[in-house]
């Protein structure tokens, strides 16, 4: 939908910005849980439940009020080969890294509160604070995006996961309160730019007769499965290693992330995959 009703020049950067949704509700659910916990878990349910219906009822009058001034309408598959036209190495890539990014975010988001609050951290802030700075990084990459290429949109995502890498070590090995707190605060940041540039380059690599829908849907469809399999294998990695291992479990997914870019750095973005 936002890449329907976005004008052609903004839809890179309305995509980035969309993709601090997962860090945002991080923060906003670990907010909620100091305010409303207290009084108990069924009245935190309702509350969750109607900050949604209310923000969803927002949503809705808003892109409607777009649709109508404007007279976008949701784009269809030109013909029959969108499908195997979208699925090229760049879209295939893209969703890969983005799978990684979510795999080594979540699991961050996820073990933050209890790694602050169990006593080993340095870390001087706490974990919804740490959330609530990665749309510094999706406004940024919004900002950065506009009237730009895929190369440079790889190029900025790869810088966001090296950032990402440099600091997983700081952050939860780090025994200074300083270098430890501005660690986590780079990997908030950085990991806003990583996945934010990659969903800026979905209509930046989208072949003519391929489907943004399409597209995105793999993308968000290798996020769905690093949120399934990154909770449960950062908790093995913390297990296992402590937290020190968990910070290097963040800097190789950081390279693998890097990695699975390569071919869109080198301007290989528009290779066709084989689909049958």
């Amino acid at each position: 939908m936002l890449n329907s009703i976005s004008p052609p020049a903004w839809r890179a950067p309305v995509l980035a910005i969309w993709g601090g949704f997962v860090p945002v509700g991080f923060a906003v659910a670990n907010f909620m849980s100091a305010w409303i916990l207290p009084a108990g878990e069924t009245a935190f349910l309702i509350s969750a439940i109607a900050a949604f219906a209310l923000f969803a009822a927002a949503a809705i009058v808003l892109v409607l009020k777009v649709a109508d001034f404007t007279g976008h309408r949701m784009a269809e598959p030109e013909n029959g080969g969108a499908f195997s036209a979208t699925m090229t190495t760049g879209v295939v890539l893209v969703s890969l890294a983005f799978g990684i990014y979510v795999v080594l975010s979540v699991g961050f988001f996820a073990f933050m509160p209890a790694f602050i609050a169990g006593g080993a951290s340095a870390i001087a802030i706490s974990a919804g604070t740490i959330a609530l700075l990665v749309p510094l990084g999706n406004l940024l990459t919004g900002w950065l995006v506009r009237g730009r290429d895929a190369r440079f949109a790889a190029w900025l995502a790869a810088i966001g996961f090296a950032a990402t890498a440099a600091a997983a070590l700081p952050a939860f090995a780090g025994t200074s309160a300083w270098s430890a707190t501005l660690a986590a605060i780079v990997l908030a940041i950085s990991g806003g730019v990583a996945a934010s540039a990659l969903f800026a380059s979905i209509p930046l690599i989208l072949p003519r007769d391929g489907s943004a829908a399409i597209a995105i849907g793999l993308v968000c469809q290798a996020g769905g499965i690093g949120t399934v399999f990154g909770p449960p294998l950062a908790g093995q990695i913390i297990e296992s290693y402590g937290w020190p291992g968990f910070g290097w479990f963040l800097a190789v997914s950081s390279a693998a992330g890097i990695g699975s870019l390569v071919p869109l750095l080198a301007g290989r973005a528009g290779t066709k995959l084989a689909v049958r």
